[in-house]
């Protein structure tokens, strides 16, 4: 059982921020909905969202190995393309933030970190995730400030 994921249940609407590169990003609707497995170690994230206005799907699983770390195997069809899976390791903080990092590939030969962070703030789900150069520099890629849905109201 993991109190995170189970903290996440539910049905969450709220804004995102995007950023194609650093300064000034856009704002777009997202909807997000999360489903624990029956034993509570792994979630399934289902979310819609725009970019731009454009709309796009994805999915993240998430799960609470033995080990106590988590793994996050992510694809959506705007950040991935729809066509790979971003696989991420990490764990939980003591202030119950989930803190996970993968890569992707940015051309032949560069690979690019992706790191994302998932936690509650008050009654707030804050997703945020940032792009590592290969350098190790790293910028906000997407901050999404949610709210939980009563439910029933999430169409």
């Amino acid at each position: 059982m993991s109190e995170f994921l189970d903290s996440l249940k539910g049905e969450w609407r709220g804004t995102a921020t995007t950023w194609f590169e650093p300064g000034p990003g856009f704002q777009d609707p997202w909807k997000v909905s999360f489903r624990v497995m029956p034993g509570g170690g792994v979630a399934l994230q289902d979310y819609t969202m725009s970019v731009q206005g454009a709309p796009h799907q994805g999915w993240a699983l998430i799960a609470k190995e033995d080990s106590g770390a988590y793994t996050v195997a992510w694809a959506d069809s705007f950040h991935t393309g729809g066509s790979s899976i971003m696989n991420s390791t990490g764990a939980v903080d003591a202030g119950g933030k989930l803190s996970v990092l993968g890569s992707y590939a940015a051309g032949p030969d560069e690979r690019w970190g992706w790191r994302t962070e998932l936690g509650r703030q008050g009654a707030e789900l804050l997703l945020r995730a940032f792009n590592i150069t290969p350098q190790g520099d790293e910028y906000p890629a997407i901050e999404a400030r949610l709210q939980k849905e009563p439910s029933g109201q999430l169409g």
